[in-house]
């Protein structure tokens, strides 16, 4: 700011008397053009100093937007970021307090182990395996929750060797040892158990990179004093009497991490029978490619066992059984796997395997005494089924059978439960040649009843133009009480031959026949039961709904005057009175179809005349007809509609007089139709 300058000579009269001014006017007048100049110099730095303070003022209230908006992004930024830490933190945590608490448990185990000194060793290695697969069930629980993303850095966490030398150290702190680099490492199992005192103490954590050589099998193990052994999961150390110590598994138990893959055959069958002998009940496959030596009865002996429950993590998991020759009882199921079968020889199974969701590639002969099938693709022949009394429930379902020769069912009459197919489907592979009659299942009459349902056969191509494919061949049916349901099941040929029937061989009289399809050619149809072999088998084509087939005996006289209540002493899957009553629903809305077949004659003096048959019950129907004497043997079928509530009896009269009726035989077929 310039001061003005304070003058005080005015000029009040003319100094002189022309134009010119005088040195004092002039004085005058440059103090006033100065304090001009000095009143705009002093305006211009206000304005300079107006102009500062709005530039001033335009900064700060944009430095005060633009810190705001940072403030809300860096708000943001930090709820995402909270938000993401504290599910790490979370999932991290709760490891944490997993491994704090395996640590607390560990510890406390080994302290009243080494209270007890010479203590009970089977009680302690019980109670600290309960803790290690109390642990490990509850760290594979919390994994399993973490999401993908979570469990990859987790992952690359434990991949980090810094970090995962913290943790077995903290891990060995706690159980009493203090150990300056990580657990002991070996190469590999083998060299574990040889590991000297010295290298290898108790109260130690080791890892194993191999479990054979090089087969990439990592393991961990905890060492505890004392010989509490069994060769499997816990495997002794040390061989002097004040130096056994025993390697306890803490990683997951499954095929691998207990040594059955890169072992010898001898190995892999002593870990297996070690498993059946104490409890193992579950192995888990984990990967591809493994070669498991089933041991057989002979290598079990006497000890009493528990089978093995074999199960791969997803179907597509490979592996191969091999079998030696004799029985088998070290299975108690077959699951989830892609599974090879290969060995010495036949095996018979004596003990129950069931095999559910499997494929099965089989080079040798299989029998089964228990009988469990269900959604299997058995992808060649050698397979027998031969289920016992103690197998309560025989049954196949759903199963894909791709075989060159047929499937055996071999039972005895000590097999009061038969077998049952369900849902099957048998293939005959393209090319395979077929003499002039085959058949996908064999069934031995001295089985009791057998159920085949909604299964399908199929053949591609037959060497015979006169070759027969038919669902099952029958053989040794000498005796009634044997019966076969056949329902719903469906033949095809793909060849230049067809099929015309089921069944070939003794056919049993007690059978059930209904709904069964077979191709002619490029026609399907409902099929009949054949008259070939041993039985005359009752016959169904197309019945819906089947109650049940009654035979009269033959050669029945029916005098006029004398009508006859018809019985029937030969029953398939019905009860009918010895007085020949037929008990049927009381419901007065039930609506049955019986139909009345039989062969007839006319004897006595008439050559011509009526005959009559009677349903009785809460009502009557009849059905009247005319026999001829020259007509012998003629076929009779009545239909009848019953619905008027409980059962009936079946009468047959002669409505003309000196008229004798023979019957030569009759049968009688009930549906209910609602």
């Amino acid at each position: 700011m310039i001061d003005k300058i304070r003058y005080w000579c005015h000029k009040i009269l003319p100094l002189v008397y022309d134009d010119s001014l005088s040195y004092y006017e002039f004085l005058c007048k440059m103090n006033a053009k100065l304090n001009e100049v000095i009143d705009s110099t002093n305006g211009l730095a206000e304005a300079w100093e107006k102009f500062q303070a709005e530039i001033e003022k335009a900064w700060q209230d944009y430095k005060s937007a633009l810190t705001g908006e940072w403030a809300d992004y860096k708000a943001q930024m930090d709820i995402k970021y909270a938000s993401l830490v504290g599910t790490v933190n979370t999932e991290i945590n709760a490891m944490k307090s997993d491994i704090s608490t395996f640590k607390n448990d560990i510890s406390n185990q080994i302290t009243e182990f080494e209270t007890k000194v010479d203590g009970d060793y089977a009680g302690f290695t019980a109670a600290i395996e309960e803790k290690i697969n109390t642990f490990i069930a509850k760290y594979n629980t919390e994994i399993a929750k973490i999401p993908e993303e979570i469990s990859t850095q987790v992952n690359e966490w434990w991949q980090n060797e810094q970090n995962y030398n913290t943790l077995v150290t903290d891990v060995a702190t706690a159980i009493g040892t203090t150990l300056t680099s990580g657990a002991v490492t070996f190469s590999t199992v083998s060299d574990m158990t040889n590991a000297t005192a010295a290298t290898l103490p108790a109260k130690t954590l080791a890892v194993c990179t191999n479990y054979y050589n090089t087969d990439g099998i990592y393991t961990l193990w905890v060492i505890v004093s004392g010989d509490v052994s069994d060769g499997v999961s816990r495997l002794g150390i040390g061989t002097g009497s004040t130096d056994n110590r025993t390697a306890i598994l803490l990683s997951e138990h499954n095929a691998d991490t207990l040594g059955l893959r890169g072992g010898t055959d001898t190995v892999c069958k002593r870990k297996l029978v070690t498993m059946c002998k104490n409890n193992y009940k579950y192995l888990k496959i984990t990967s591809n490619g493994l070669n498991l030596h089933i041991p057989s009865a002979a290598d079990v002996g006497s000890d009493s066992i528990t089978p093995l429950a074999i199960y791969g993590t997803n179907k597509n998991i490979t592996a191969t059984l091999f079998l030696y020759s004799g029985n088998c009882n070290t299975i108690d199921s077959i699951s989830t796997l892609d599974v090879t079968i290969t060995g010495q020889g036949s095996t018979t199974f004596i003990s129950r395997c069931a095999i559910h969701d499997c494929d099965v590639t089989p080079s040798m002969n299989i029998e089964l005494k228990h009988v469990d099938f269900d959604n299997v693709w058995w992808k060649s022949s050698g397979l027998t089924f031969a289920p016992t009394a103690e197998d309560i429930r025989p049954i196949v379902k759903n199963s894909r059978f791709s075989v060159s020769l047929p499937l055996k069912v071999i039972a005895t009459a000590s097999n009061p439960n038969g077998i049952t197919f369900i849902n099957n489907s048998f293939y005959r592979p393209e090319g395979v040649a077929g003499s002039s009659s085959w058949a996908f299942i064999e069934i031995d009459g001295n089985a009791m009843p057998i159920t085949l349902r909604d299964n399908y056969c199929y053949a591609g191509s037959e060497s015979s133009a006169s070759a027969n494919m038919v669902l099952a061949n029958c053989k040794n049916f000498e005796s009634t009480g044997k019966a076969i349901i056949c329902v719903g099941n469906r033949n095809e040929v793909g060849g230049a031959s067809h099929p015309d029937t089921m069944f070939i061989g003794d056919i049993p009289s007690d059978i059930v026949y209904v709904n069964n399809v077979i191709r002619y050619g490029s026609v399907y149809a409902l099929s009949d039961v054949p008259t070939t072999g041993t039985f005359n088998p009752a016959r169904v084509m197309g019945v819906s709904h089947p109650i049940g087939y009654l035979r009269t005996a033959e050669h029945l006289s029916i005098e006029h005057g004398t009508p006859v209540t018809l019985t029937y002493p030969t029953v398939s899957r019905w009860t009918a009175g010895e007085d020949g009553s037929i008990a049927l629903s009381s419901d007065k809305n039930a609506l049955y179809k019986v139909t009345f077949k039989a062969t007839m004659i006319v004897s006595g003096q008439t050559s011509a005349g009526k005959a009559k048959i009677s349903l009785k019950g809460r009502a009557t129907e009849s059905r009247t007809f005319t026999l001829l004497s020259i007509m012998q043997d003629t076929p009779i079928s009545l239909e009848f509609y019953w619905g008027t509530g409980g059962g009936f009896t079946v009468e047959a009269s002669s409505e003309t007089e000196n008229m004798t009726v023979v019957i030569q035989e009759s049968e009688l077929l009930i549906e209910r139709l609602k």
